[in-house]
């Protein structure tokens, strides 16, 4: 079972969609895990989780769109 969950893995990662999109994905990874390790401070960059929770925040509340 161990084997499958690895190669459905490989396959995603090697599909076309994920292709394009592992160096974006790979840089928000080390972000995120620099910011939850403190080496980055949230008060000079935010981690991803945090922009994405404040988005949703202001997306739901409508101010997001009004401005």
């Amino acid at each position: 079972m161990r084997q499958s969950v690895k190669s459905f893995a490989l396959k995603i990662w090697q599909s076309s969609w994920v292709r394009g999109r592992r160096l974006p994905l790979l840089l928000i990874a080390i972000w995120q895990y620099a910011s939850s390790a403190g080496r980055i401070p949230g008060t000079l960059l935010p981690s991803p989780y945090a922009i994405a929770v404040q988005g949703y925040e202001l997306l739901v509340t409508g101010e997001l769109l009004r401005y």
